[in-house]
């Protein structure tokens, strides 16, 4: 199961389709170095060190927010730029918007800015010369991240605020079970 790299049923099927690909997936590690096909990889519990050969390496980054947002003072408690989640308005600091992965937002950190855009400029644009705006609910609070399964076919995790399933895909048609794959 990769569980570190998707939510709930995802981390299922795609554990199933490195398995089926023949791929090692390495969690919980940090990369220390990569040299012509090896890398060694640190182990972030143990500290232990280890070298293994690859022939393709996808490495996803820490996910953490830039330090500016802490040392400004614009960081919650894990340092994420601190934003009321239905307007993307800063919790302290009226006109600062934040939106995507430097924000507090309640979504895993998967380039949501696409759908967090339209919430944006429309709750940025009613502020006008206020200096707080009224807190309106928005009913597509919605984040989406495409796994590539193969060359032909995509699948794509989609989910809502508190990490709770919310798969539109179904719109286009998919007849195979859900989480849909393309």
């Amino acid at each position: 199961m990769i569980s570190s790299l998707a939510p709930h049923n995802y981390s299922e099927i795609l554990g199933d389709l490195a398995h089926e690909k023949g791929l090692h997936c390495h969690l919980k590690k940090r990369l220390v170095e990569v040299q012509h096909h090896k890398f060694i990889f640190e182990d972030v519990e143990t500290k232990e060190q280890y070298t293994s050969d690859y022939d393709f390496l996808h490495i996803l980054p820490p996910q953490k927010p830039a330090a500016f947002i802490a040392e400004r003072g614009l960081g919650d408690s894990d340092g994420y730029a601190h934003v009321h989640p239905n307007t993307l308005q800063h919790l302290r600091y009226a006109k600062v918007w934040a939106l995507g992965d430097c924000s507090s937002l309640p979504t895993f950190k998967t380039a949501a800015v696409m759908a967090q855009t339209p919430i944006l400029i429309k709750t940025s644009s009613e502020l006008g010369n206020q200096s707080s705006i009224e807190i309106k609910i928005h009913s597509r609070l919605y984040t989406s991240c495409p796994f590539y399964a193969s060359n032909k076919k995509v699948m794509i995790a989609e989910f809502k605020y508190n990490k709770q399933l919310d798969e539109r895909s179904q719109s286009f048609n998919c007849q195979t079970v859900k989480p849909c794959i393309y």
